[in-house]
């Protein structure tokens, strides 16, 4: 993709285009919420795994949100 730095918003713009505005997950489709503080993780994007530097924060709630778990 020829991105050197994946800043928020190129993140943004990824997940803007996405179709209907949600990534696949095999857990389930964490939904774009700009409107919200919580931000998007995306997680796989085709065939090829997305890094980047999303919120560790957002990742956590993510997965306490799809698990269940109380977060302390």
């Amino acid at each position: 993709m020829g991105q050197s730095q994946w800043t928020m918003g190129y993140l943004d713009s990824m997940a803007a285009a996405w179709p209907d505005n949600t990534i696949e997950n095999a857990l389930d489709a964490p939904y774009w919420s700009p409107d919200t503080s919580d931000r998007l993780v995306i997680l796989q994007l085709g065939d090829s795994h997305v890094q980047g530097g999303v919120q560790p924060r957002a990742t956590r709630m993510c997965l306490a949100r799809a698990w269940q778990l109380e977060m302390l």
